[in-house]
């Protein structure tokens, strides 16, 4: 169906991998899409960032955004040249 067809990429979405598309997902491969690892490892890497020229990040979560959010801001930020300035946005 031409209106819902774009649905199928999202199955399973931070919740889940689909068994169809399981032997696409290697260590190897999340390690081109996302950074996983210690709070030094993630500093260093939003410091290379910025050394880059990046100006923005936007941070994806899954599980309790609360406790992800106070667990950067505590961990994480504070090792990031510069510090970090954060927004939320809410919703709706």
């Amino acid at each position: 169906d031409e209106r819902t067809r774009h649905l199928e990429n999202y199955r399973g979405y931070l919740v889940f991998t689909p068994p169809d598309l399981e032997r696409f997902v290697t260590p190897a491969s999340m390690r081109t899409v996302v950074l996983v690892g210690p709070p030094a490892r993630l500093a260093e890497e939003l410091n290379s960032m910025a050394s880059a020229g990046v100006t923005h990040v936007s941070l994806q979560m899954a599980g309790d955004q609360t406790v992800w959010c106070e667990r950067m801001a505590r961990q994480v930020f504070p090792l990031v040249a510069g510090g970090i300035s954060t927004t939320a946005k809410e919703s709706a």
